[in-house]
């Protein structure tokens, strides 16, 4: 299963809550200091991550200093997730088993985490006459910012644990899926988290804690032996939407036994409008699904749409309500299992 639904995760250019620690108001109006080109040369590199914006005032070169910290943070995670790529790769051609692995290692490299940072500040400001503008230099605490990282990977953790012990007590189909698919996608949150670290630190971590494989080998075990089947009465195209959209997010529809039934109804009826230029139809379109165990058939949740289609005749009134249907289901069908299937 290539693809697992994936439940979100709040993705975001680092987002900075703005504490200027020590820093002034007023920028000096000096000679010209050494930080403008080279930050390292007046601050500790080793201590801060650093960055100098500059602005017709204060304010302004103050919020393009912190925007081009995030931006340097993003494309130093970037940076060390090409370089990671790029050796994923010459192991993965050792053998099939390695190369599974490394595949879904670099499929999380498009997961970012968005946190707000509580530890960033102003070292330094400076007003160039000559230039008639402002500089500032704005710092992220390396060593704040990994304890901060490190509190919400043991958060995380915490809830990997306590929603893995419930995957394995539930005998519940529907929400053992959502138990394990929220699971791999707070682990693969960890990971991220547990490599932003590594590279505040410049050294590696301790990443004992945060073993999952065998956490990871059991959700994809689960998800690849779930099945959808399917019973429609609907037309093809409005199959081929359903299929798709299951498809999209790891899992395949077929008419043999699943763990999941998908009841498929479309109801397409001619309406009299007293248009003598358009032919209408009203149309319902219900998704049921159903879980399947030893003990019978469950019903879990309805998915259902209303509608009127319009077209010259009643053929293309219908066919426009089946484009209007799978329109629907674009919009809905992927949140709908999110929210109300897998809870």
């Amino acid at each position: 299963m290539n693809n697992k639904l994936k439940y979100l995760i709040f993705v975001s250019a680092l987002s900075f809550a703005l504490y200027s620690c020590g820093s002034s108001e007023e920028a000096t109006v000096d000679e010209e200091p050494g930080w403008i080109l080279n930050p390292s040369s007046e601050f500790s590199d080793s201590m801060y991550l650093m960055a100098v914006g500059s602005g017709e005032d204060l304010q302004s070169a103050q919020n393009n200093a912190l925007a081009n910290l995030s931006g340097r943070f993003l494309s130093v995670i970037e940076a060390e997730q090409n370089l990671y790529e790029e050796n994923v790769r010459e192991i993965a051609d050792d053998g099939d088993a390695t190369e599974t692995f490394t595949s879904q290692m670099v499929n999380t490299t498009n997961i970012e985490v968005g946190q707000d940072l509580e530890n960033t500040e102003f070292l330094d400001s400076h007003f160039s006459q000559r230039e008639d503008v402002y500089y500032v230099l704005a710092a992220l605490n390396r060593q704040e910012t990994r304890r901060l990282l490190a509190s919400e990977m043991q958060r995380n953790n915490d809830q990997i644990n306590r929603r893995h012990d419930a995957f394995e007590e539930s005998g519940e189909i529907h929400r053992k899926l959502g138990y394990a698919i929220r699971n791999e996608n707070l682990i693969f949150a960890n990971m991220e988290l547990l490599r932003q670290k590594e590279i505040l630190s410049n050294t590696p971590v301790d990443d004992s804690p945060y073993q999952y494989g065998d956490k990871l080998s059991q959700y994809e075990n689960f998800l690849d032996e779930t099945t959808f089947q399917s019973e429609s009465n609907a037309h093809s195209s409005i199959n081929s939407a359903v299929s798709d959209h299951l498809n999209r997010n790891g899992f395949s529809l077929s008419e043999d036994q699943g763990a999941i039934i998908v009841e498929i109804d479309e109801q397409i009826n001619e309406t009299n409008l007293d248009r003598d230029d358009a032919e209408f139809v009203d149309w319902h379109l219900q998704i049921d699904f159903y879980s399947q165990s030893s003990s019978g058939r469950h019903h879990l949740e309805t998915l259902a749409f209303n509608g009127r289609s319009g077209a010259l005749s009643v053929v293309e009134a219908e066919n426009r309500a089946r484009r209007d249907m799978v329109s629907q289901l674009n919009d809905e069908f992927t949140n709908f299992l999110q929210t109300e299937i897998f809870q």
